[in-house]
């Protein structure tokens, strides 16, 4: 037999070639198991690839080659092609025992056997590379090959090179580790070899440029090849892969790839429904051996697409032979999808077809929750197809765009599409009436949402629920979606109206339906609500924590300057300014501005002033917060805001006018205090307790703060570090020492639990210097206590500084100064120690002198400068008194021996 000697040769290099460097290396890798299998479509680059690495190699070793063709599958015709081959290599002479001779009796195991001895007996290793091996059937010639594989040969390294998995048994080398791999994605060039294909053709070409070229081919080594050609024709890909895939094709596989090419990515089942057959699963897995479709990495198990060049192609080809079929095949598809609740892609084949009264039945019955899901964008560019003026006669139609126009805010537009489909709705089969009734009530609420009108959102709410409620099992299939949309509008109504219960148990509802529905934007709004809801009421933790989920939510959808974004900024910002961080605050408000910008909302606004003037009063900038509440009524004109924020911004007006030295003014801005169960009345009161103090009744402040003490589940952490300091400033001035170390006390408690920071800072000076006569309180507290001394402003300078103690107090001395703060007398104070009120007299005058002091009020204000009482007499045990003089300033809390006895009515009250 005459062999054609082209066979046995590796094609030849192109001229403008780029040496993929990458894949000889995994080639060179793969060299040291047995077998090596290259699998790609047809132009993906294996030929050129292997013959370049096979040249590269030839200083290593022997090489063959042999390229195959259908005539190949005759075993014996094969057989002598590969004896040739491994005659012509580099070790030939070594194989001269190889002759045809041997093919005389065929090809049977001992010749195999005497082939594998003959290989196992060279002195060099043999790369034998077998070329387009997809040409073998399973058959006789394709098991020769698997016997050969069966022979471990340690010489002789096989490459097979296909298109497609070829019929052999690889099972056992890949168990062994002896199978190496170069699949269609690593043959897919990278956007830096085409930007070196295109150089070598000296064509300019950018980074992006190139990275959208191998996005768009998929790296396809032809595609790439033939759009760099100087001449390069717009048809010359789809003449290659006509020639190289579809010409070997049968009818009935064309046939399947034109029809299923309306879809792209496909399941069996789907395929199936597209091409009324049952040979979609079979079809499909022959169709991913030859590497024509891949897994799509996208979509769940099960799912593949083609590949997007092949795919264009095959849309081609499908327009021109399929013409008459398109609109069935989408229908087809359409119905698919609905069914699957897809009803994104559903629309969109509806559309494909022309159906435009089906493509909006869907959009009614399946679609209303994904504006709220992550495929909002893509549903309302769909709905944008439909045809307007079909929405004077088709009610759906009508729906359609009204929920499209109220989901971007549209409201002229919004309004006329809901008279439309109200005219027309009679039309509709009662079957079909529910859904639609349900799509107008949810774009009534939308609107309302958009108008921020809360009463409207609470009645269109109500509307819908009724729809949802009144309607047969199954007659809406969005109504579990819908459910969860009512709750978190509901919630977020509740919120603003200053019904925070309310708020917080319709918010988590919501939370709860989104994430089983996978409602993206429901779950974020939700998230956001409550992170305000818990910033607002000092519960920085778990603010923070719900916030934070919603940024991770929105950020890897490039989200965080959308609408959806601001309450939850808002709540950072929140956030950032109680735990002392004013510029990560003011960073945090410029995103919210900047997010509610792109769709302004009253309420919204609102918000950030309020926030925004706490920030610039804390920096003393009295006039831009006045200048920005200023611009905030101008803002919302003669539109009412609702209850939180109008009274959020009464109360700023009150800080306002309170550090403007404006007691009246602060207490005229809040004549209409909020209710008890606002959330903002312990804020109010607290403001209100402030100005009574600037004003000169410090006893005043203290009976309004008293109400909020004994309220506590009324009042968060934030309010309750902050009506303590106000109460401890009041007791201060009272000169009830005692007072102001268990208010001291109770406000680092409220704050540490939370890391809240503000309340001391922005108190200023006068707390500072409390503080720092209570330099025990803060140590009690950790890192909180540490990091807020580093924080705290330095304490006020005496005028006239205090004297030292002159000499050291004696115990006794200290058992008496213990009693100071209480309103115990001197006769009670004898009482007590089981002395004499003389005793007690000559103790108090040597205490007066030695701390330089005319009274008892002198004498404990300035124990406490000097450290000598450091605690809360009122607590138990009584409080510590350290003796200057003695050794490590020993600390005492009773008298050695002395059992003193509570005066009647309990522990003694603060002076």
């Amino acid at each position: 037999m005459r062999l054609i000697a082209a066979k046995l040769e590796p094609p030849r290099t192109p001229t403008k070639f780029v040496a993929r460097d990458r894949l000889h290396t995994k080639l060179d890798k793969g060299a040291g198991r047995q077998l090596t299998l290259v699998v790609g479509p047809a132009g993906s680059g294996k030929s050129a690839l292997l013959a370049s690495w096979l040249n590269r190699r030839a200083i290593l070793g022997a090489g063959a080659w042999l390229s195959l063709d259908e005539f190949d599958n005759e075993p014996v015709r094969l057989w002598s092609y590969l004896l040739a081959a491994l005659r012509r290599c580099a070790v030939g002479d070594q194989l001269r025992g190889l002759t045809d001779q041997s093919l005389a009796r065929g090809v049977d195991a001992d010749l195999i056997s005497e082939v594998a001895a003959a290989l196992g007996g060279l002195s060099t290793p043999l790369v034998l590379v077998l070329d387009n091996v997809d040409r073998l059937r399973d058959g006789p010639a394709a098991s020769s090959i698997a016997s050969l594989l069966r022979h471990s040969i340690p010489q002789l390294h096989l490459v097979l090179s296909s298109r497609s998995e070829p019929p052999l048994p690889l099972g056992r080398l890949h168990v062994a580790g002896e199978l190496a791999r170069v699949g269609p994605d690593d043959l897919a060039f990278s956007t830096s070899e085409a930007g070196q294909l295109w150089a070598m053709r000296s064509l300019p070409i950018r980074d992006d440029e190139a990275r959208a070229l191998v996005t768009q081919t998929e790296g396809w080594a032809a595609a790439l090849c033939l759009k760099a050609q100087d001449d390069d024709q717009p048809d010359a890909f789809a003449e290659f892969l006509r020639c190289e895939v579809m010409s070997g094709m049968t009818a009935q596989t064309r046939g399947f790839l034109l029809r299923t090419s309306v879809a792209g990515t496909l399941t069996a089942e789907l395929a199936d429904a597209i091409t009324g057959r049952r040979q979609g699963a079979a079809m499909l897995e022959r169709l991913r051996r030859q590497s024509l479709v891949v897994r799509d990495a996208h979509a769940s198990p099960g799912w593949v697409r083609y590949r997007q060049p092949f795919l264009g192609f095959l849309r081609q080809e499908a327009r021109l032979e399929l013409t008459d079929e398109l609109a069935e095949l989408h229908l087809r598809a359409a119905r698919w999808y609905a069914a699957q609740d897809d009803p994104v892609h559903a629309v969109e084949h509806a559309i494909a077809a022309a159906d435009w009264r089906y493509a909006a039945s869907i959009v009614v019955r399946h679609a209303p929750a994904q504006l709220f899901g992550p495929h909002r964008q893509a549903l309302l560019a769909l709905i944008d197809r439909l045809p307007v003026p079909g929405a004077a006669q088709q009610p759906e139609i009508a729906a359609a765009l009204a929920l499209a126009a109220a989901d971007r805010g549209q409201s002229h537009d919004a309004e006329g599409f809901l008279v439309l489909a109200r005219h027309s709705g009679a039309r509709l089969p009662a079957d079909r009436q529910p859904a639609w009734r349900a799509a107008l009530r949810l774009a009534e609420l939308m609107l309302a949402r958009h108008r921020q009108d809360w009463p409207g959102v609470h009645a269109a709410a109500g509307e819908l629920s009724a729809v949802l409620d009144g309607a047969m099992p199954g007659s809406i299939p969005a109504a579990a979606h819908l459910h969860a949309v009512i709750s978190e509008n509901v919630g977020q109504a509740w919120l603003w109206e200053a019904r925070f219960e309310r708020a917080g148990d319709n918010l988590q509802a919501a939370l709860a339906k989104a994430r089983e529905h996978r409602l993206d934007l429901v779950e974020v709004s939700a998230l956001g609500t409550l992170a305000l809801r818990e910033a607002i009421g000092g519960h920085l933790h778990e603010a923070a924590r719900l916030a934070n989920a919603a940024v991770r939510l929105l950020e890897p959808a490039g989200r965080l300057r959308s609408k959806h974004a601001t309450l939850s900024l808002l709540a950072l910002a929140l956030i950032q300014w109680l735990r002392g961080h004013p510029l990560k605050a003011g960073q945090r408000l410029a995103a919210a501005h900047a997010a509610d910008r792109h769709e302004p909302s009253l309420t919204g606004s609102a918000a950030h002033a309020a926030i925004r003037a706490m920030l610039l009063l804390s920096q003393r900038e009295v006039a831009a917060a006045r200048q920005l509440l200023a611009e905030s009524k101008v803002e919302s004109g003669h539109h009412p805001l609702p209850a939180l924020v109008r009274d959020w911004l009464a109360i700023m007006e009150a800080e306002i006018q309170l550090q403007q030295g404006h007691a009246a003014g602060a207490l005229a801005a809040l004549s209409a205090a909020p209710p008890p169960a606002h959330p903002l009345a312990a804020r109010a009161a607290i403001v209100a307790a402030r100005a009574h103090l600037a004003d000169g009744a410090p006893a005043h402040a203290i009976s309004l703060l008293s109400r909020l003490h004994s309220a506590p589940a009324m009042v968060g952490p934030w309010a309750r570090a902050d009506a303590w300091l106000v109460h401890a400033l009041a007791a201060e001035r009272l000169g009830h020492d005692g007072a102001v170390t268990i208010a001291l006390n109770e406000a680092l408690s409220a704050a540490a639990a939370e890391d809240l920071f503000e309340p001391f800072l922005s108190a200023g000076i006068p707390v500072a210097t409390l503080l720092s006569g209570h330099r025990d309180l803060l140590a009690g507290h950790g890192s909180f206590g540490q990091r807020l001394r580093e924080l705290l402003p330095a304490p006020a300078a005496e005028a006239h500084p205090d004297p030292p103690v002159l000499e050291p107090i004696t115990e006794r001395e200290a058992v008496v100064l213990r009693y100071l703060p209480t309103l115990l007398t001197m006769k009670d104070i004898a009482g007590e120690l089981s002395v004499s009120p003389n005793t007690v007299k000559s103790h108090l005058r040597s205490l007066y002198r030695k701390l330089a002091v005319g009274n008892r009020r002198e004498a404990v204000r300035h124990a406490r400068k000097l450290g000598l009482l450091r605690s809360d007499p009122a607590g138990t045990p009584g409080p510590k008194v350290s003796i200057p003089g003695r050794p490590g300033g020993q600390d005492y809390e009773d008298d050695p021996g002395v059992s003193p006895r509570r005066p009647r009515g309990g522990t003694p009250r603060p002076a």
